[in-house]
């Protein structure tokens, strides 16, 4: 009989952690009262402050759009500027909430357990810059060049692979960080600097008095998510489906501008979207309108996509694989049932 009720308080002890940890993320969010997301702070890409100090970038208006959903208020937001390599520890510890900022994943980021993909933010590509490419038509023109690249990162070890298969013999320059890889090719240590295309383009651009480019070659081609803690089960939900149904609303058609028409909508799922049936939003334990509002302010993905990152942004960044499949990517949302 006491190993009966031994076992009956253990199993009542590991439901009561279980649930715990699948709501953690959500109740930490509210307790201090703003969504944390984690990224690369004053990048053009990802997050800057524009002339009015207002944050702007494709992350900054992903975290406002989480901060709109769950609190009902855009406000609500905070972004923190965490480095790649400490994506994880950021999450484990409580110094963010999201992890966005193109942290590559990995199966030594995968077996650590410690963080998981909360959503498929977009597809990046790895390339090169170069400092004042000339005529140059190809990568032979850069043969035995200096390429500044992050140590111990998959970025190296694509940018090895590359040097192999193509014999162009290139003499990598290791750096602890993207940001001390691109201090160095901007004081001329080197003639390329290899990274994902976002992170090449943000530094390009902001780089007005010197002749730089992004060269056409590509590297490889990998997808780019959002993270959150593996324990918070709850927030991986929730994020996902956030970025799912601006996915969604692209797929219907929907943006900041007829957003209003569609309160007379049958379509279950635009119901729940649009939170004109608020069952389910607040079965999230979210605002049920708070979406809607930020489809109002911000529209749907395309629309952030090609203000932030694509040819609206200065970055002129290509979807391509990111894009639905109706336009020939790999997208392809659920209805938010």
């Amino acid at each position: 009989m006491k190993l009966k009720y031994a076992l009956l308080i253990l199993t009542l002890l590991f439901s009561a952690q279980t649930s715990y940890a699948e709501d953690a993320g959500l109740r930490y969010i509210k307790s201090h009262g703003a969504v944390r997301c984690g990224t690369t702070l004053y990048s053009r890409a990802f997050a800057y402050r524009d002339d009015e100090k207002q944050w702007q970038g494709f992350d900054a208006e992903l975290c406002k759009i989480f901060a709109s959903t769950i609190f009902g208020n855009e406000k609500y937001f905070e972004l923190v500027n965490v480095p790649q390599s400490e994506a994880a520890s950021a999450l484990q510890s409580g110094k963010v909430d999201v992890m966005l900022g193109n942290t590559p994943y990995s199966a030594s980021l995968d077996i650590s357990r410690r963080i998981v993909p909360a959503g498929l933010l977009y597809f990046d590509r790895q390339m090169f810059a170069a400092r004042d490419p000339g005529d140059a038509t190809s990568m032979l023109d850069f043969k035995g060049k200096t390429v500044c690249s992050v140590n111990n990162s998959e970025e190296l070890y694509n940018l090895e692979l590359y040097n192999k298969q193509y014999n162009l013999k290139l003499k990598v320059i290791k750096f602890p960080s993207q940001q001390k890889a691109k201090e160095a090719f901007m004081l001329n240590r080197c003639v390329l600097l290899t990274g994902n295309e976002a992170f090449l383009r943000s530094a390009v651009y902001d780089q007005k008095k010197t002749k730089l480019a992004v060269l056409p070659e590509i590297i490889t081609a990998k997808p780019v998510y959002a993270y959150v803690s593996r324990e918070n089960t709850r927030l991986q939900s929730i994020i996902s489906w956030i970025i799912n149904n601006l996915y969604l609303a692209e797929e219907y058609g929907i943006t900041s501008n007829n957003v209003e028409i569609l309160d007379n909508a049958q379509d279950k799922s635009i119901r729940n979207m649009l939170g004109l049936d608020p069952k389910l939003w607040r079965a999230f334990e979210m605002s049920p309108k708070g979406f809607r509002n930020a489809l109002k302010r911000y529209g749907n993905y395309a629309d952030i996509y090609k203000r932030t990152l694509g040819e609206d942004s200065g970055l002129n960044i290509q979807r391509v694989t990111g894009s639905l499949s109706s336009d020939g990517g790999v997208v392809i949302p659920y209805p938010f049932l």
